[in-house]
């Protein structure tokens, strides 16, 4: 999922940079329609170019830059946002479990819930009928 999510990114980005290219009005102007040509191919066609056609491309790629940044900080707020909205108060609830269960030693360690030599506490033996419960659905949703 990151991959595609970095594809989309690379195609925003190049988006943004090809129609700030076209829309400049004064590299419009500037370049020869081989160089336009020439420079939609690679950005390595400046080295071609005359000093101050070089710092004209230059400035068009730095606005589109500051462009491309204006974007990916407005996707990454509303990436934010919409992650608050996921933020539950107990995760532990949605598994059925009390809030900060699971957050100790494992039930059967030393000094489990705090009790010595690993004795069982009642949220521990509850635990182990819970796992057992969730192991015993978890093998027949796969029968």
């Amino acid at each position: 999922m990151r991959s595609f999510g970095g594809s989309i990114g690379l195609a925003i980005a190049v988006i943004i940079l090809n129609s700030r290219i076209r829309s400049s009005v004064p590299l419009e102007e500037a370049l020869l329609p081989q160089q336009a040509a020439a420079l939609y191919k690679s950005p390595l066609a400046i080295e071609s170019f005359s000093p101050p056609l070089q710092a004209l491309v230059a400035t068009t790629y730095a606005e589109a830059f500051a462009q491309q940044m204006r974007v990916a900080a407005y996707v990454s707020a509303l990436g934010f946002l919409l992650s608050l909205c996921t933020l539950e108060q107990n995760p532990f609830r949605a598994l059925g479990r009390p809030s900060g269960a699971g957050c100790t030693a494992p039930p059967g360690a030393p000094g489990a819930h705090g009790l010595p030599n690993g004795e069982a506490s009642q949220s521990s033996i509850a635990e182990k009928k819970f796992a057992a419960q969730v192991s015993a659905d978890a093998v027949g949703d796969h029968v």
